[in-house]
């Protein structure tokens, strides 16, 4: 169960997104089954990388360039930000997490400044 702290997090983050965004994460919510992501319980999470599934950078770059944008409805074309691959291969992304919910596994991570 959620603490009223965690709670309070997880309402005032989707209160700060525009109706648009807001539709856009509540759709995403749904898929893991409405759960909010700021509402986990710390003991649902693992570094258990077995968890995870296989992804390589053509994943990425395909998902980055050729994903279409909610804002304009055109590719992302998104090749800079294909620096955050090489920051994760490069250890600036730690601290991993993953959990189940529903078929997804939702992951967070801690990532050097």
């Amino acid at each position: 169960m959620a603490s009223s702290k965690e709670n309070a997090a997880a309402c005032s983050y989707r209160n700060t997104l525009d109706s648009s965004d807001r539709v856009r994460y509540d759709a995403k919510l749904g898929l893991i089954g409405n759960e909010d992501l700021y509402a986990f319980e710390r003991s649902d999470w693992t570094d258990d990388v077995m968890l995870l599934t296989s992804i390589t950078y053509i994943d990425i770059m395909n998902y980055l360039v050729f994903s279409q944008s909610p804002y304009t409805m055109e590719d992302l074309r998104g090749y800079t930000q294909l620096d955050a691959y090489n920051q994760f291969v490069s250890g600036w992304v730690r601290e991993k997490w993953g959990c189940m919910k529903e078929d997804y596994c939702v992951v967070t991570a801690k990532v050097s400044v």
